[in-house]
């Protein structure tokens, strides 16, 4: 289970974005370097359009092939929006890579991809989504400097 993990993981960052997705999965908490890494690394990808969000899943995933998550995408409400630029507003759904149950949440910092319109993957992502977590994303968004971080 856990190297299928690892291999969907591996997938996604080829897919998607050529870059590792910095994900929770398997670890004990969101820190703080492991947040900022995840919003450095989607800033350099993507500065002018992006949203770190509260994100919950509301439909079930659309698959080609079975290579994993990475060959997946399903819709996700903007539950709550931290920083965004490119007219990504709360309330809003976004197509987002990967594959997981209607109703589960978790806090990313999400970026589109190139050539796919429409479709965002996460440079960060936590299935831990608390007031803590929610804090630390918060932070790492200043130390990246969004100050103001809804645009």
């Amino acid at each position: 289970m856990k190297s299928k993990r690892l291999v969907d993981m591996a997938l996604l960052s080829v897919l998607c974005l050529g870059c590792f997705t910095w994900s929770t999965a398997g670890h004990g908490e969101l820190t703080p370097e492991f947040a900022l890494a995840g919003v450095q690394e989607g800033l350099v990808r993507s500065p002018d359009h992006f949203v770190a969000a509260l994100v919950e899943v509301t439909s079930p995933p659309k698959c080609v092939g079975e290579v994993g998550a990475a060959a997946c995408v399903q819709e996700g409400r903007l539950v709550r929006v931290f920083a965004a630029r490119g007219g990504v507003v709360q309330g809003t759904t976004i197509m987002l890579v990967g594959e997981g149950r209607i109703g589960t949440r978790t806090l990313g910092f999400f970026v589109p991809i190139p050539d796919s319109p429409g479709v965002f993957a996460a440079t960060l992502l936590s299935s831990r989504t608390g007031k803590k977590e929610v804090q630390v994303l918060v932070n790492a968004l200043r130390t990246a400097g969004l100050n103001r971080p809804v645009a």
